[in-house]
This record gives C-alpha cells, sequence and structure tokens, in this order.
C-alpha cells in the first residue's frame, strides 16, 4: 500500500511531498526536494530551523501509524528533513540521502546513513559551517551537477525496490 503523506506546514508556501509505503514488516518514507524558487530562498535564508520544525511533525505522523522499523528516503531538502528526523526517532532503521544539505546541529541518527552526492552540486556541502554527520557511507558521483540530479529519480527508485518497495 502507498500513501502520501499530508505534509501541510503553514509555514512554507508550497509546502513539500511525502510518500509512504506500507510492507508486511516494514515501512518505506520518502521526503521531496524544494518544490519552487520560493523554497530554494527560504532554505537559503534559514533552513535548519524550517527542517527541523518538519521533521518533528513528521515524527509525530510516523508515531500516530502501527509501529514498524521503518526506512526514510530523501531527496535534496527532503534529504535534510529525512536525515533530522531519523535522529529524533530511534524506530528509524536505515536512511538514504540524494544531494542533501547538510542538517545542522543535531545527533548523528542510530540508524545507517548512505548519502549520494554529486562533486559538481554545492547543496551537499551547505550551509558549509555546519557539521557533517559522522558514521555515514558518502557516495559521489562524478557527473556535471545537471546530469547527475537527473539520475537521481532511477538512483531512488532503485534504491526503494531494493528495500522491497
Amino acid at each position: 500500500m502507498s500513501d502520501r503523506i499530508p505534509f501541510n506546514d503553514d509555514d512554507t508556501k508550497d509546502g513539500i511531498e511525502g510518500w509512504r509505503i506500507e510492507l508486511d514488516e516494514k515501512r518505506i518514507v520518502y521526503v521531496s526536494p524544494t518544490n519552487s524558487r520560493y523554497d530554494w530562498i527560504r532554505d537559503f535564508v534559514m533552513p535548519r530551523k524550517q527542517w527541523f520544525h518538519l521533521a518533528l511533525w513528521l515524527v509525530k505522523y510516523l508515531q500516530e501509524l502501527p509501529k514498524k522499523s521503518t526506512v526514510i528516503l530523501g531527496y535534496s531538502m527532503g534529504g535534510a528533513i529525512a536525515l533530522n528526523t531519523a535522529s529524533l526517532m530511534p524506530s528509524i532503521t536505515k536512511v538514504y540521502t540524494f544531494g542533501s544539505p547538510k542538517p545542522g546541529r543535531i545527533d548523528t541518527p542510530d540508524a545507517p546513513v548512505v548519502q549520494w552526492r554529486t562533486r559538481g552540486d554545492i547543496v551537499p556541502f551547505l550551509p558549509i559551517l555546519a557539521p557533517r554527520i559522522s558514521r555515514s557511507v558518502v557516495i559521489d558521483q562524478w557527473k556535471p551537477f545537471w546530469e547527475a540530479h537527473a539520475s537521481y529519480g532511477e538512483l531512488i527508485s532503485s534504491v526503494i525496490a531494493s528495500e522491497g518497495g
């Protein structure tokens, strides 16, 4: 079963999107990237407060569902939200991020973290002064920025499939 996660944050103009896939033994959650130019500007000016706020909302939403091990994926801003969510929720068993900015000063999630990034993409290196997540596997792609971002959709689909979704 697949359902849309109803992100509807009053602090965001367009909101973000998320989906969850319910399997027999686990749940897969995907948090989408920034949707508009307005989001890009907002993310650049005050990202971490918003990411943490949305992560708290997502934790509350997931805690209202039946308990299952949960794998969370996030692309771009969605990856920062996924990392913040995992740092707050021990039932998350694995985190995948794609072209995601650094999430700020959060506790390192207990779950294994796999981060895909592209050398030509500045987003995974922002905010500049924020620390990196320790204990994560970083997979660098050596493609031009536009090619790497075009391939993330296919990569995300293959990760979801490998997790059973």
